[in-house]
C-alpha cells in the first residue's frame, strides 16, 4: 500500500534495549499509517511508574512482533497493563514485573 506521492510507510525496531527511568507514557507506538512494521528482539526496561511498553493501533496492518522482553522495576508490569493492541504475529513477548 502506498501513499498519492507513492510512498511506503515501513517501520522497524530490532535488536534495540530501551532503558527509561523517567516517564514519558509509552516506548514504541505503531500508528494506523504505516503499512508493515517488524519489532524483534528488544528489551525494554521502565523504572517505577506504570506505563505502555508497547502500543499497536488497530487500523495498522502487517505488524509483526517477536522476541520482545520488558522488565518493570519498581513496579507489577502485567501484559494487561504495558501493551496496547495486538500485531498479526506476537512471538515470545516477556513480561517481568
Amino acid at each position: 500500500m502506498f501513499d498519492p506521492l507513492g510512498r511506503q510507510f515501513v517501520y522497524g525496531q530490532r535488536h534495540t534495549q530501551i532503558v527509561q527511568k523517567k516517564p514519558a507514557g509509552w516506548n514504541i507506538t505503531v500508528q494506523h499509517a504505516i503499512q508493515q512494521a517488524t519489532i524483534e528482539n528488544v528489551s525494554i526496561t521502565i523504572y517505577d511508574s506504570p506505563m505502555k511498553v508497547l502500543i499497536i493501533d488497530d487500523g495498522a496492518p502487517n505488524v509483526l512482533v517477536r522476541e520482545v522482553r520488558s522488565q518493570t522495576p519498581g513496579w507489577k508490569g502485567t501484559k494487561e497493563n504495558v501493551l496496547r493492541g495486538s500485531g498479526d504475529e506476537m512471538k515470545n513477548i516477556t513480561i517481568e514485573g
